[in-house]
């Protein structure tokens, strides 16, 4: 195993390796000897991701780089586990507390705890519990989410902005040093080898002192070795994240397709004249993409992205982000949701 892994490092070439070998055949154990021998020379990153948090393998990564361990080590948690384990442990300086959303924040991670500790207590009430607890997880995620605002409107002052990303990033380094405490993937480029949860992986890592950045599509990972533990689970769990993802998205579709048709039917008007004249008079592909844009309007009337009771052949998506359903045919239920 050992040798393979090193034989895929050494190939310097992108690409997905699928290493199938039992549980027990060293597999984990042999991604940190890989990474033990090769962290000073790798020119970029390892990354260890896994649905279970258990089989991150930070107490071997410790034991194998020893004192280098704190400074070439990183374990990206969640946000409410980085707000559990840092925030009561970080110096924050007093003009930071006074703020609202710093109270807030501390109020709600109490509330969070005493939640915590009572649904682990009280298992006969579980439902009940665990939507409480859903609750104040929620009321803590967007409590975060208003202190990081506060910080970054008090860092990034107008002579602030005026620095460069390394030179904003070196000033928070020194004179910030509270807010690595508090939170750490901030930096997480700096470190060699990175660790992380399935979920962590695709969502956002803010570092505050520059706009917010999806991890999964940075330059953290190019050319990175990326080991994926446990792949059929990981697989199911970036399946759900797809889903949990588009279930969150909202696009509203008939003003949608109305700004797709609408300069093809108002050609004459709407179109810039350079644009005008770069499609050839009479050109039939246009011709036939203008025809269909009509026949959208006249059938569908997107220009109307609102109730209409003479139009019951389609069904509505409001300006209020609700969606409206009305069903002429006697077979099915008339449904206004």
């Amino acid at each position: 195993m050992k040798d393979l892994l090193k034989k895929i490092l050494d190939q310097r070439s992108n690409g997905l390796y699928f290493v199938n070998t039992p549980t027990g055949s060293a597999k984990s154990y042999s991604a940190v000897q890989l990474m033990k021998n090769n962290y000073k020379t790798f020119n970029q990153h390892f990354i260890f991701i896994t649905n279970n948090l258990n089989n991150l393998p930070m107490t071997d990564l410790e034991k194998a780089l020893g004192d280098d361990y704190k400074s070439h080590v990183i374990r990206v948690e969640s946000i409410i586990d980085n707000i559990l384990h840092h925030f009561d442990e970080t110096i924050i300086p007093d003009e930071y507390k006074k703020m609202d959303s710093y109270k807030n924040l501390k109020n709600c991670l109490k509330s969070y705890q005493y939640q915590s500790e009572y649904i682990q207590k009280h298992s006969d009430k579980a439902p009940l519990a665990a939507d409480l607890f859903k609750v104040a997880q929620d009321k803590l995620l967007n409590a975060d989410s208003a202190f990081r605002k506060d910080i970054r409107k008090k860092l990034l002052t107008p002579n602030f902005k005026k620095f460069s990303k390394d030179e904003r990033k070196r000033i928070i380094k020194s004179k910030y040093s509270w807010l690595r405490d508090l939170y750490p993937a901030m930096f997480v480029e700096d470190y060699k080898i990175i660790c992380m949860s399935v979920k962590r992986f695709f969502t956002s890592i803010d570092p505050i002192y520059v706009k917010k950045y999806r991890f999964s599509e940075s330059n953290i990972i190019d050319n990175s070795i990326l080991f994926i533990d446990e792949v059929d689970a990981t697989k199911n769990e970036i399946n759900n994240i797809i889903i949990e993802s588009s279930l969150r998205s909202t696009v509203e579709l008939i003003p949608m397709v109305h700004r797709m048709t609408d300069p093809f039917i108002n050609w004459k008007d709407i179109a810039p004249k350079r644009l005008q004249d770069l499609v050839p008079e009479g050109d039939k592909q246009f011709d036939q993409i203008r025809k269909r844009a009509l026949e959208i309007r006249l059938n569908c009337h997107d220009e109307l992205p609102y109730f209409c009771s003479e139009i019951k052949s389609r069904n509505f998506l409001m300006s209020d982000s609700t969606f409206h359903a009305n069903f002429e045919d006697k077979s099915r239920r008339n449904a206004y949701v």
